[in-house]
């Protein structure tokens, strides 16, 4: 006999957790589905989540001594993504030919703000534009036409020295005393920015994804970033003038949203042996 069961249209699900950090908080979270969206098997996912913690006064103390109040912690994230089973444009011609089956369209924004212990993310927010294609049984490809991320934070001078107290400081051969390369990486992602990427990642595999107990996976992807927040920057922020960031998006900060440009190419191999 047959057994046909249709998917569940629209769907709502929440999470209630505690936590304990510097204090002891709690935190909600709920997720919207909603499959078939227009009829014709769009798929839409609307998220929120939000925590808050509550941390003593003698805590704040111990961790930095110019803190004298008790204080609650908060973060807060919104996102929402949307996919069709599809090449949208400017791929739509593609849909469908010999080499291009299965294929599927996402599109990805997110926004969340912290308020946390001696740092603050004023926004960090992404958007993704996605494009993914099977060739053949063992060949995939994936297409990031956008991916955007801007990242707007204020760590305190307090927050800074306790890092380069926890990580230390390396002493180059001329003597010279500089941040260690660990702190480099931590200090880099708190920096005000903004990037963009354009990506494109081709998958061969020929194993169990689950087991990988045999045959082989590889990825290769070559990206190019930072296109997008220096056209703004040359062509609409100060025509014709090069400043090498961009302000603060809606003024939400004083602060000034630095970018590069760079190309990256990246390769991965691995074989699995029974």
């Amino acid at each position: 006999f047959f057994d046909l069961q249709t998917l569940t249209k629209h769907s709502i699900s929440t999470e209630l957790f505690g936590m304990k950090r510097y204090g002891y908080g709690t935190g909600f979270g709920i997720d919207y589905n909603n499959n078939n969206v227009f009829g014709n098997a769009e798929n839409l996912i609307i998220g929120a989540n939000a925590s808050f913690e509550f941390v003593s006064p003698a805590v704040l103390e111990e961790i930095d001594t110019t803190a004298t109040q008790s204080s609650i912690f908060r973060s807060y994230e919104l996102r929402a993504e949307y996919s069709v089973p599809r090449l949208n444009f400017p791929f739509a011609f593609l849909d469908n030919r010999p080499g291009f089956t299965n294929a599927t369209t996402r599109y990805l924004l997110a926004y969340s703000r912290s308020d946390q212990l001696l740092f603050d993310i004023n926004s960090d927010i992404g958007f993704n534009t996605r494009f993914e294609v099977n060739h053949t049984q063992n060949y995939s490809s994936f297409f990031d036409l956008i991916e955007l991320d801007v990242v707007d934070t204020n760590p305190s001078d307090a927050y800074i020295r306790n890092l380069r107290n926890e990580f230390g400081t390396d002493t180059l051969s001329d003597g010279t005393i500089v941040d260690g390369f660990e702190l480099q990486r931590i200090l880099e992602d708190f920096n005000p920015q903004i990037s963009s990427i354009i990506r494109y990642t081709f998958r061969s595999q020929d194993t169990d994804l689950i087991k990988r107990n045999r045959g082989y996976f590889s990825e290769y992807s070559i990206s190019i970033g930072g296109n997008i927040p220096y056209l703004l920057d040359r062509s609409v922020i100060t025509p014709d003038t090069l400043e090498g960031h961009l302000p603060s998006l809606f003024g939400l900060s004083n602060n000034e949203l630095n970018y590069s440009r760079f190309i990256k190419i990246s390769a991965d191999y691995r074989r699995y042996y029974p």
